[in-house]
């Protein structure tokens, strides 16, 4: 069973001491804690040879990823030619630590990632506590009674354990009426499904214009946040025109995510419909479809495109169009090369792994990817495995996604796995294959002797360059037999060869 992160953090830092390092016990902002167990990160300075090469950073994200940050100065503090540790030999123990802790994944990523990662670790235990409170339920069921006349049901595709949130594994979320009707909410996110509880409660009917208002919010923010996810971190990529696109899209997405939150109360509800008036395009921008058209990625671009579109999103010049198209290539594919060895290898990993399953809603699948690749189009196509077997294998989903990806990005570690993949083919083979029994020769059965009984021996032939009993044939070659004795035994023969 794997340990509590109290007791992996204990561990953890004692490992670090042992050492010599100056291990600091932090909260993900920076604060000293009077106790490991209490930390959220290990933080110390990397010394060798009396020389500080910089600052690493150790975290134990919940108990299913290490994670390891550090800078360039590090990786240059050179092999082990003294007592002290080598960077090389502290990244391989803290890796056999990972994995005999049975933390399913080790990270290495770069210090300037440390401050996000942080950030976005203390807003999602904000929304976990803020999801998970007045939820309550069975294994596979959960309930919040949100007021007297609606309740929040939500229906989970995998049995919970007591250490799972409740706002995991959703299947679908219905939202129960004082009547006892239950309503299908078209979204999987409970923050979400609020919104249409309080369109309910504030006297709203089930798929009336609000209603259909509030999916198509829902929907924005689903892909302009596939917008959001593929170019953080990436604006270096982008020219000027590129980025301000890029800016408007992130303060859209910002926008409607804060007007969802609103949305959940009955003032902010009402405030919002107060003041709401519907988007009508009036007109399309006809270069940019054309631009769309043509580019080869029409499916994903066809679906961002009325998004930006109603949103006021106009190409302008053609060869703003163009750019953008091939800005789109990139950010609409949402594929992050493998960055590392490190993810090469764990990727190649994760594919040969025949235990490797989508899992419920995918989320097995995606999460083991994090940090490798990044798609939204992979993650639907894991989704739509897991709603078929959530434990459908995900290795060939994701082998099928990499195969249609343009460039050459992915041709190595194809051709790793298939060649790993071929030579367990053949182990396998050649250990179910029985070993072929030989049939044992039969003896030919040797000529007796004349004097034991039996035929006598035919007379040898004549050596080739000896004289010729007889004369020899006009085409030239062996000289003919000399003639044989008539004899019983003779006859006796000749009736044998008849």
């Amino acid at each position: 069973m794997p340990k509590t992160n109290q007791t992996l953090n204990k561990e953890l830092d004692e490992l670090l001491s042992s050492h010599g390092f100056d291990v600091k016990a932090l909260t993900s902002g920076g604060d000293s804690v009077p106790v490991p167990e209490e930390a959220d990160i290990f933080q110390f300075h990397f010394h060798k040879n009396g020389k500080d090469y910089g600052t690493v950073t150790v975290t134990i994200d919940g108990d299913s990823t290490m994670i390891v940050y550090y800078d360039d100065n590090v990786t240059r503090s050179g092999n082990n030619d003294t007592d002290d540790i080598s960077w090389t030999e502290l990244v391989k123990q803290l890796k056999k630590f990972a994995l005999g802790h049975q933390i399913k994944n080790f990270k290495l990523k770069d210090t300037d990632r440390l401050r996000t990662d942080m950030e976005r670790r203390d807003h999602v235990r904000k929304q976990e506590s803020t999801l998970n409170e007045g939820y309550y339920g069975n294994k596979h069921t959960s309930y919040n009674d949100i007021a007297e006349t609606v309740k929040i049901i939500v229906k989970h595709n995998k049995k919970l354990e007591e250490t799972d949130a409740r706002f995991r594994y959703i299947d679908k979320i219905f939202l129960e009426t004082a009547q006892g009707e239950r309503l299908l909410v078209p979204t999987t996110k409970p923050s979400q499904a609020r919104m249409f509880a309080r369109h309910i409660i504030e006297g709203g009917g089930y798929k009336d214009d609000r209603w259909s208002h509030l999916q198509e919010m829902c929907e924005d923010i689903d892909k302009l946040g596939k917008f959001v996810r593929a170019t953080n971190g990436k604006r270096e990529m982008f020219t000027e025109s590129a980025g301000r696109m890029i800016d408007e899209a992130i303060a859209k997405y910002q926008e409607l995510r804060e007007h969802a939150n609103k949305l959940q109360t009955s003032r902010g509800y009402n405030a919002y419909f107060e003041s709401y008036e519907p988007s009508v395009i009036t007109e399309t921008d006809d270069t940019l479809s054309e631009v769309f058209k043509t580019s080869s990625l029409d499916a994903r671009i066809e679906s961002a495109l009325p998004v930006l579109q109603k949103y006021g999103f106009k190409a302008g010049k053609l060869e703003e169009a163009s750019m953008f198209a091939e800005w789109a290539d990139d950010v609409l594919s949402e594929a992050l090369d493998p960055l590392t060895n490190a993810q090469i290898e764990e990727l190649i990993k994760l594919l040969s792994d025949e235990e490797f399953k989508v899992g419920p809603n995918g989320e097995n699948a995606i999460k083991a990817l994090d940090d490798i690749i990044e798609s939204g189009e992979l993650e639907e196509e894991l989704r739509d495995a897991a709603d078929q077997d959530a434990d459908h294998p995900a290795s060939p989903v994701i082998i099928s996604w990499m195969e249609r990806q343009p460039g050459s990005k992915y041709k190595a570690v194809l051709a790793q796995v298939s060649s790993d993949e071929a030579n367990a083919d053949a182990s396998e083979k050649s250990s179910n294959e029985q070993p072929q029994k030989v049939k044992p020769k039969k003896k030919k059965p040797q000529q007796k002797p004349a004097d034991a009984g039996g035929l006598p021996p035919l007379p040898p032939l004549p050596p080739l360059g000896g004289p010729a009993p007889g004369p020899a044939p006009a085409g030239g070659g062996l000289p003919p037999l000399p003639p044989l004795e008539e004899s019983d035994e003779l006859e006796s023969l000749l009736k044998l060869l008849k």
